[in-house]
């Protein structure tokens, strides 16, 4: 009995065993089983859709891409040139922006700050590479009066990315807001009429680098509050906003018009500033007693094909503001000056007696005091775009010119004009003419003037690039007229 119970016991225990081996070989089967279905469904899934692995692959190779834009962010924030780091991280953020937007946001916030100290230590010039004669403090002075430095390029960058980041870049500048205020608060004859207050300046900067990327609405955005002014920056990119949007750029206008109109204290430097967006585009220019400056193209220019009505209502406004009442000398606060507005009425008068003849009578008429009779309605300065003859590289009647002068100053301004017109063309006899002003402080500003713009045919190597503003066809000087 014992023996028959332990060989049932030993026969129980091997089909146990035996069930539960049976139970391991069928799991094991039905989950190869399982395995290959997968396998092939998946299969069949890649041959049906094949660009699953093409969406891994471009996955993958975004994945690297962010990687390596980051591990290079990461070295650049150790680098010891400032304009380096500042360039490479504002770079870096704007290449993240779309994958890892919060990275991004810290990296343009890395750039600002090295953008703050490489532009606090000023522009750095291989003086090198200058042509003979061209001091670097000259090179160094354009560089910043064109008012672009780091601070702009990172500015556009992230303003193309988030406008609301580019604005708070804006309001980090070091000048305060209260500065811009403080100056409209000054009298018309201290006023730059010529040049917007340095916060405009920048913003203005970067929304043409906006505008230039293709970025019209995110430019003209930015651009907003600094179009209130009549000023060289704000009617250049008014003229380069209507080559891409008209219809945007020619209401501005008109509202800059109708502010114009309303404003008590605008003057013939207004309507002149004006009158760059109606017929000029790319030349702008200003009249002051002893000096006017004036922003000039690289070539013709072509007068816009504005809408008739709105032409009209420019001749409407500069006729109201130039034949305002004319104020004894000693209360004229007029930036401009007596001589100033006589000299922007001899300038415009052919358009008028063209669009609004009946307005050029009383125009004309103001001519006729003393100080209209001295003007030379044949200065190139007086001409320039009017006339499109006037923007050959010929030296044209120079002589004839200088055969009416009547004094050294009027030779001077002959001399000077004519230099400032045929250097932008590598004409070398503008250096002659600049040679022949008496008046030694003129003779030196246009002299070197023309040392600049005759940088490019006198090396091949020439760092002209650096002095580029966005609006780069665009170049600005002085005179005294």
């Amino acid at each position: 009995m014992l023996t028959l119970r332990r060989l049932f016991e030993r026969k129980s225990l091997w089909r146990t065993i035996s069930s539960v081996a049976c139970l391991f070989i069928l799991s094991c089967s039905t989950l190869s089983q399982t395995e290959i279905q997968k396998r092939v469904v998946t299969e069949r899934v890649k041959e049906n859709n094949p660009t699953v692995d093409a969406n891994a692959a471009e996955a993958q190779r975004r994945s690297f891409a962010t990687s390596t834009v980051i591990s290079l962010a990461t070295d650049a924030r150790s680098y010891k040139d400032l304009e380096l780091r500042s360039r490479v991280l504002a770079r870096a953020a704007d290449a993240l922006w779309d994958a890892d937007n919060t990275t991004a946001r810290a990296l343009f916030l890395r750039a600002w700050d090295a953008a703050e100290a490489a532009d606090a230590e000023g522009p750095k010039i291989d003086t090198k590479r200058l042509p003979k004669g061209v001091p670097a403090a000259f090179i160094i002075g354009l560089k910043k009066m064109g008012g672009n430095d780091l601070r702009v390029d990172v500015m556009s960058l992230a303003s193309r990315r988030d406008r609301a980041l580019g604005e708070q870049f804006l309001a980090k500048l070091k000048f305060e807001n209260t500065r811009e205020a403080g100056d409209a608060k000054n009298t018309l004859s201290s006023r730059d009429v010529f040049s917007a207050p340095e916060a405009s300046q920048k913003r203005l900067l970067v929304a043409n680098k906006l505008l230039a990327a293709g970025e019209v609405k995110a430019a003209m955005q930015f651009a907003a509050p600094a179009l209130t002014q009549v000023n060289a920056q704000s009617i250049g990119f008014l003229s380069e906003l209507r080559v891409k949007d008209a219809a945007t750029a020619d209401k501005i206008f008109a509202e800059l018009l109708a502010r114009t109109e309303a404003d008590p204290m605008a003057d013939a430097n207004t309507i002149s500033g004006l009158s760059s967006y109606a017929f000029t585009p790319g030349f702008y220019i200003v009249f002051m007693d002893g000096s006017n400056p004036w922003m000039q193209p690289e070539g013709p220019t072509v007068a816009p094909n504005l809408d008739p009505a709105l032409r009209s209502r420019f001749f409407q406004v500069a006729a109201t503001v130039l034949l305002r009442p004319v104020p004894p000398p000693d209360q004229d606060v007029s930036s401009s000056g007596r001589r100033g507005r006589l000299m922007v009425i001899t300038r415009l008068l052919p358009l008028f007696e063209q669009y609004m003849p009946e307005t050029a009578p009383a125009l004309r008429s103001q001519l006729t005091a003393k100080e209209g009779r001295n003007i030379d309605p044949t200065n190139s300065l007086l001409t320039e775009g009017i006339r499109p003859e006037n923007f050959s590289a010929e030296v044209g009647d120079i002589e004839e010119q200088l055969g009416r002068a009547k004094s050294s100053k009027e030779r001077d301004e002959i001399y000077a004009a004519t230099a400032a017109r045929i250097a932008p063309t590598g004409n070398k006899r503008a250096r002659e003419f600049a040679d022949s002003i008496d008046e030694s402080r003129l003779r030196k500003n246009i002299k070197n003037y023309v040392d600049l713009e005759l940088i490019p045919t006198a090396s091949t190597n020439s760092p002209i690039e650096v002095l580029r503003t966005p609006t780069q066809a665009n170049r600005t000087t002085a005179a005294t007229i």
